[in-house]
């Protein structure tokens, strides 16, 4: 019936490429940075210095023929103890190891993990090492006569973010009212054709899209941990996290477990996908799938690096609050993003370690790219990401979100061959035990036979892409904002 109605449905007017916003010359607003509190300064500075007579040379002494990102790299093999004292031998180490929040993170995180933030991630740390509560000097040393480009711009990231308006003033994805687009013109024209769209009109009829705001989110859930990054927290102690940080990279709340809050209550899944997600055959035979339902929450600067979503599913994005930035690129045989070097499987990428980077580095090559779609999401609209598609998010301001992810009979043939070709790589399948593949092709056989021979594995399905999003799940090695990280597939998402 579905197919037949699909026939008859005329297609959308609105053209494949959606309306495109042109950035004149004067859309670029004039960027205006303030002086680093330490008085840090950009290298280029030290051409125009008069202080000749401290130098990084002098300063570091035989650390001075590393470079800034090489010295990060290795200061975070440290300790804060560590840090703390070599912080006492020169400007240059007071300004890499002393205010560097980045570092003192990622050895809190790495030496305390299941610590309660403080005011700082300094101050966390320092806690911990005393062992009582007592108060913190403010006082900081002056590093006038330290040049650092990544120490600046890191800074800068942080402190100028709303400034870079640049980056999210270009929209050229496709939009619908959900009054205009029933199920069978989405399922021909933008599920079929792997074409992102943004939905309105659905978001904004939930109970969430009233409700959910700190106070309601803290009401209903208590003290329930949520997973943020390689931690826990409670949402009081996150939504402190989230006023007092200074991070370049925020950590970001992304809980698995959202179809089991009380939360789960305050919204529905959406027509297009509501009963088509073949994994919930699954969960009606064996009371068990795949994580597919995230709640997620983070502040402005924090999102996800790019990924592809997990086992060659589909996915909706859902934003309840705040403003996501979007920028996406179109499946295998297309080339990766800018920055982006998965190996010849797509197990494994090597990709900047953190939004900023990219978008700092890769944002003006990325536009030279033809097939990459960039939109801003606000709240009340709903984003469909067809299978496949590598997608980077930067939230502009704080921001809740639901996602899911589904298989449905358009991209069933990709998720047989993943599961059967690559089960080392299955993401969100926590039953090692039971054979995924094996599962989903026996409740198949139950529920509708006639999708197995219809849905025969894809002999030119793209290399497994079960690069996932994990940036908030991953260590990472590196405490500098500016150089590449390497990833490894998740057996979790």
């Amino acid at each position: 019936m579905r197919g037949d109605m699909a026939k008859r449905t005329r297609r959308p007017k609105v053209p494949r490429d959606g309306p495109k916003k042109k950035l004149k010359s004067s859309d670029s607003s004039q960027l205006v940075v303030s002086a680093h509190p330490l008085g840090i300064k950009p290298l280029g500075n030290l051409w125009t210095s008069s202080h000749s007579k401290y130098s990084r040379e002098t300063s570091l002494g035989s650390f001075a023929i590393l470079t800034d990102e090489c010295l990060l790299d290795l200061l975070s093999y440290l300790d804060g103890r560590l840090a703390a004292r070599l912080s006492c031998c020169s400007k240059y180490f007071y300004a890499f190891c002393a205010c560097n929040e980045d570092l003192w993170r990622e050895w809190t995180l790495r030496d305390y993990p299941d610590v309660v933030y403080r005011d700082s991630w300094k101050n966390t740390y320092r806690n911990q090492v005393v062992k009582k509560e007592m108060n913190m000097s403010n006082a900081v040393v002056r590093c006038d006569q330290v040049y650092s480009d990544i120490l600046y711009q890191s800074w800068c990231m942080m402190a100028c973010f709303s400034r870079y308006v640049g980056w999210w003033k270009r929209d050229n994805i496709q939009r619908y009212d959900a009054k205009d687009l029933d199920v069978d013109t989405f399922v021909q024209y933008f599920e079929q054709q792997s074409t992102p769209l943004v939905i309105r009109g659905i978001v904004t009829q939930w109970p969430a899209y009233r409700r959910w705001n700190r106070r309601y989110l803290r009401q209903r859930c208590g003290d329930e941990p949520f997973s943020v990054g390689p931690t826990t927290m409670t949402l009081s102690q996150y939504f402190h996290y989230m006023e007092t940080q200074r991070d370049t990279n925020p950590l970001y709340l992304f809980e698995k477990r959202l179809s089991q809050l009380p939360l789960a209550d305050d919204y529905q899944v959406p027509k297009y996908f509501r009963d088509r997600d073949l994994f919930s055959w699954i969960e009606k035979h064996y009371h068990k799938r795949p994580d597919h339902a995230w709640l997620i929450h983070g502040p402005a600067r924090s999102g996800s690096r790019f990924h592809i979503d997990p086992n060659q599913t589909c996915a909706w994005n859902a934003v309840i609050r705040g403003r996501k930035k979007w920028v996406l690129f179109p499946p295998f045989p297309r080339p990766p993003p800018p920055g982006v070097f998965p190996n010849e499987d797509y197990s494994q990428v090597i990709s900047p370690a953190s939004l900023m980077e990219w978008f700092t580095n890769f944002y003006e090559e990325a536009k030279n790219r033809k097939d990459r779609i960039e939109c801003i999401v606000e709240a009340g609209e709903l984003l469909f990401i067809p299978r496949g598609w590598w997608h980077i998010v930067l939230n502009l301001e704080e921001s809740i979100a639901i996602t899911e992810n589904y298989v449905s009979e358009t991209n069933l043939s990709h998720v047989l061959e993943f599961l059967k070709s690559k089960p080392e790589q299955v993401s969100g399948w926590h039953d090692k035990e039971e054979d995924l593949y094996r599962l989903l092709v026996e409740v198949i056989q139950r529920e509708r036979p006639s999708l197995l021979s219809t849905n025969t594995f894809c002999s030119t399905c793209p290399p497994p892409e079960n690069l996932s999003n994990n940036n908030n799940k991953k260590k990472t090695s590196h405490s500098s904002p500016f150089r590449f990280q390497f990833l490894a597939p998740s057996a979790t998402d």
